[in-house]
């Protein structure tokens, strides 16, 4: 999976594959589906602790008040 896509990307994935697991014909079908969901999942919030990680990191570039 590309990283180039963010947490929102994955999420809506995630969402996809549960609406295909509600409409599986077979049990087997809807966990393959649920695991997908999990999949993309884990994937967004790695993405997303890695953002925030690397937001905690980033040098501020707001202007300081001069009083």
């Amino acid at each position: 999976m590309s990283s180039q896509f963010g947490g929102d990307y994955y999420r809506a994935r995630a969402m996809e594959m549960m609406e295909k697991a509600q409409e599986a014909p077979t049990k087997a079908t809807r966990l393959a589906y649920l695991n997908l969901a999990h999949k993309w999942t884990e994937e967004a919030q790695k993405l997303e602790a890695v953002g925030d990680v690397l937001r905690s990191q980033a040098p501020e570039t707001g202007q300081r008040d001069s009083a």
